[in-house]
């Protein structure tokens, strides 16, 4: 994902310090949904096609909830994660993958791993834990399945679109700050 920071408008600090956050968190999520249209669009276009469905799944989305955050992204599929849904090869096409078999010793280290049991069971399995770690490393070596790389269009988009999608967020956010403003004085 593709962070964009702006930093350096006084203007509009000093008029977004006059609103309550639940008028700025509007206020920014509007204008990180139109700064991200175009780059939504791009990608749509940079898409590879067989059926079309990968091109129509990709969508700008509301960041989760966070009093910390406010944003919007360009993803495919669920909002979950990028590998669920009918479009989960959207992953596959945009990082790439490897062809083949995983050797055993790298699963089952990468398994012991992710539960957390490799580290726990270090003082019981110091030979076990060795041995898959050898296996590991000597199947890691010489890794011979083919490896198709990444067509990273999503990246790409972004990439391409990220002055203009800072430029759109700016003027969004000044235009919707000035009608809120406006709002404030009509009812003072």
């Amino acid at each position: 994902m593709a962070d964009i920071l702006l930093t350096g408008d006084k203007a509009l600090d000093r008029n977004l310090e006059q609103l309550k956050a639940s008028a700025a968190r509007r206020i920014f999520g509007k204008a990180a949904r139109a700064a991200l249209q175009p780059i939504k669009n791009d990608a749509k276009r940079r898409a590879p096609r067989r059926t079309g469905r990968l091109a129509t799944s990709i969508r700008v989305r509301a960041l989760k909830r966070s009093r910390s955050r406010i944003g919007a992204k360009v993803t495919t599929g669920t909002a979950g994660s990028d590998f669920q849904g009918k479009t989960f090869y959207a992953a596959f096409l945009e990082y790439g993958y490897k062809i083949g078999k995983r050797s055993t010793g790298v699963r089952h280290a990468q398994a012991l791993r992710r539960r957390g049991k490799l580290k726990r069971t270090e003082a019981f399995f110091k030979k076990r834990r060795a041995r898959v770690e050898a296996n590991a490393a000597k199947s890691l070596a010489g890794d011979k399945r083919r490896e198709v790389p990444g067509l990273f269009f999503m990246r790409d988009a972004a990439e391409s679109g990220r002055r203009s999608a800072a430029e759109t967020f700016q003027r969004v956010a000044k235009t919707e700050l000035a009608v809120e403003l406006a709002k404030m004085k009509k009812t003072d």
